[in-house]
């Protein structure tokens, strides 16, 4: 007789939708307590600070959830005093808010990485049109 696996299926929550607004402002309350990188936070108890166990939802749930806290973060940098900063430490995300340039560097990094993505992408289109690639399609 064989045995047959059975997949529980989490128990479904309901998603609260808050405003981008009350976001900020749990982000804003959340790190006054994480102010330096020895006191970084997970993005795991980010979640759990704004909407609960992340075992609660189901994995598109927790990505869509996400994007909702990641849009909120840019948020805090560009119109609050709480400018977050994230660093990947192995395989594990942390968050906090810098006190010393050292701090913040990881961050810079990531805007000039960023910033030669685009240089590179704007040399191409440049290229594309000076080399006529439009007549090879």
């Amino acid at each position: 007789m064989s045995r047959q696996k059975t997949i529980q299926k989490k128990k479904q929550k309901e998603i609260i939708m808050l405003t981008l607004k009350e976001r900020i402002a749990a982000l804003v309350k959340l790190f006054r307590q994480h102010k330096s990188r020895q006191k970084a936070v997970t993005s795991k108890k980010i979640f759990e600070s704004l909407y609960g166990s992340i075992d609660n939802y189901e994995d598109l749930q927790v990505y869509f959830l996400w994007q909702q806290i990641k849009q909120a973060m840019n948020a805090t940098r560009k119109s609050t005093y709480c400018f977050i900063v994230s660093e990947k430490v192995g395989a594990v995300w942390k968050y906090y808010v810098p006190t010393d340039y050292e701090e913040i560097e990881p961050y810079v990094t990531l805007l000039r990485k960023t910033q030669k993505k685009i240089d590179f992408m704007i040399a191409r289109g440049k290229t594309s049109i000076r080399k006529k690639y439009y007549e090879r399609i």
